[in-house]
């Protein structure tokens, strides 16, 4: 392999690692979803069944790997931090 197609194989695949993460973080979560009474729980239709935690949005702190704001979800009432299944 030349140089040149080195780079371009780099850079390949370091774009497919990328994809292929996001798509088995997307799914562990997704297959991991927190139920009732646990931090990150959805409180869209019901109220938060632990009555130490409250109901609001979570939004990220800025900085690398961003992850997107989560809305309704039940977290600590004292800390009001919420850390999902992945440590994000």
């Amino acid at each position: 392999m030349t140089a040149s197609e080195r780079t371009t194989f780099d850079s390949g695949r370091s774009t497919e690692e990328s994809a292929l993460e996001s798509t088995l973080a997307a799914a562990w979560l997704s297959s991991n979803a927190p139920t009732a009474g646990q931090a990150g729980s959805s409180c869209a239709t019901e109220a938060c069944t632990t009555a130490s935690h409250c109901c609001g949005d979570s939004t990220p702190k800025t900085g690398a790997y961003v992850t997107s704001a989560l809305n309704d979800i039940c977290v600590d009432s004292s800390t009001l931090l919420y850390t999902d299944g992945l440590g994000r």
